[in-house]
């Protein structure tokens, strides 16, 4: 499925003497890999979305390496400078070096399953089915 996790040191519940793991960062593909190689959270972009006002839904995208799409549905509390400020908070956290296009849309659609993904990255998707590990 995707998720990142690590080797625990508990034992498994069942009593048989098997290695257990934990879940420690989500989904590989709920992450934004920067031109630079950096695997970026995209959960971490949430603090972008709730630091501007007058965001109510955001969606980061990446479709290649080095762009980066931030979809915002906004009310009438959203500044006149606020796509800049999300541009430039999203290129910091990102490191700087990477393309960031910020579209004001009227709704954000749901993926297939019903779920809203606030981060969908065709380059993380790719890299992990091409993962070595």
């Amino acid at each position: 499925t995707g998720d990142i996790v690590t080797l625990s040191n508990r034992s498994c519940s069942c009593g048989r003497n098997l290695s257990s793991i934990k879940v420690s960062g989500g989904r590989a593909v709920e992450f934004v890999v920067t031109k630079a190689g950096k695997w970026v959270v995209g959960y971490s972009f949430i603090y972008i979305a709730r630091s501007v006002k007058g965001i109510v839904k955001f969606q980061v995208i990446q479709q290649k390496l080095g762009e980066i799409q931030v979809k915002v549905v906004v009310d009438n509390g959203f500044p006149a400078d606020g796509i800049e400020q999300v541009k430039t908070q999203v290129s910091k956290r990102l490191g700087g070096d990477d393309l960031v296009v910020v579209d004001i849309v009227d709704d954000i659609q749901p993926a297939k399953s019903g779920k809203y993904r606030p981060v969908i990255s065709k380059v993380a998707e790719e890299l992990y089915k091409n993962r070595d590990f």
